[in-house]
């Protein structure tokens, strides 16, 4: 888990609140006043892209890191009118709202790593990276990582919480709901994340017994743990409480069982699922923040981008709004091909 920023864009007063706080975060993470100046650059272009071409929509910002290195990842996500070529637009000098056309150029030159998905009618999502410096090559992990992860209220801690780990072949991933809201909900989260760092190379069941057995001073969560295992093409899975899974390939879609309980109070005999996993199959897991029932058919090509631009049109679609909420989404690295800094 990483901190996120959230705003909704409906007026240009927003756009500077947003820009604003990605400048903070950037300044934590210590950017240069140089590279400040360029996430300033990017969250303007992008959220200004979004009331001319769109009439608003939602920015996302999120802290990255690897090798010590740090970054700062900002989607922007709407439900407007879409792109019918995505490489023309990407073009200086296009422009739909007889503007000069370069913003989305701009975003390109500064970022590290830009991304685009669009359907016409059925809005757009851009994904810019920017990190402090170029990050080393290592070697690639299996799945690249998406997420969003935010309150319900924005002034009060999160509830929810994830973490993905990755080793070899094999990644290893939680997502925790802590009973409620606000800080005591956040706490219960937060034991969770310190418990899995320390046994996340456990099997799933034998992560969540510690789980249950460090939540017991919380007031509790429901949780999820999944391992996905390249080199055996299974995914184990063990669950207590309100926490969604499915797993989505060439032969269908799987739903990962999430048992009735709650972990650190009254958890059930903890079993643990074998599911089949296709070398291309996709893993979304997602909060009760987030609806169960969403046709993921009805975005065409979302899996050969990004899995942040999934992450945020999910979120954009398929968020209650009343609620914590968290969908985090594991995708094959060579679904996209990027390095493995970019996850």
């Amino acid at each position: 888990m990483r901190d996120i920023l959230y705003l909704d864009i409906q007026e240009s007063s927003a756009v500077g609140g947003i820009r604003r706080h990605a400048c903070t975060l950037a300044r934590s993470l210590g950017f240069s006043e140089i590279q400040i100046g360029q996430v300033a650059i990017v969250v303007t272009e992008l959220g200004s892209n979004l009331l001319k071409h769109a009439g608003g929509g939602e920015i996302l910002a999120r802290s990255l890191e690897c090798h010590g290195i740090r970054g700062i990842e900002i989607v922007a996500v709407d439900s407007g009118p879409g792109m019918e070529d995505i490489a023309h637009c990407r073009k200086d000098g296009v422009s739909t709202v007889h503007t000069a056309g370069t913003g989305l150029g701009a975003v390109e030159r500064l970022a590290h790593m830009m991304d685009i998905v669009s359907w016409p009618g059925r809005g757009t999502a851009v994904m810019a990276r920017l990190w402090q410096q170029e990050v080393p090559s290592c070697p690639k992990r299996p799945f690249l990582v998406g997420a969003v992860c935010l309150p319900m209220h924005p002034d009060e801690p999160c509830g929810d919480a994830w973490a993905v780990e990755q080793e070899g072949g094999r990644a290893a991933v939680l997502v925790v709901d802590g009973l409620g809201h606000g800080l005591d909900a956040a706490q219960a989260a937060h034991a969770a994340l310190d418990v899995f760092a320390e046994h996340w190379r456990r099997s799933p069941a034998e992560v969540m017994a510690r789980l249950h057995g460090g939540l017991r001073v919380t007031r509790g969560a429901a949780a999820l743990v999944v391992e996905l295992n390249r080199g055996s093409g299974q995914a184990r899975a063990c669950g207590v409480g309100n926490i969604f899974g499915r797993i989505i390939g060439a032969t269908g879609e799987r739903t990962i069982v999430s048992w009735p309980g709650i972990v650190g109070f009254q958890a059930p005999r903890l079993r643990e699922e074998v599911l089949p996993m296709g070398p291309d199959d996709v893993v979304v897991l997602a909060s009760d923040g987030i609806r169960t029932h969403m046709d993921l058919d009805a975005y065409p090509g979302i899996w050969q981008h990004h899995p942040s631009l999934a992450a945020a049109i999910l979120f954009r679609d398929f968020s209650r709004r009343r609620d914590d909420t968290t969908v985090v989404v594991l995708q094959p690295e060579k679904l996209c091909g990027e390095a493995a800094w970019n996850q």
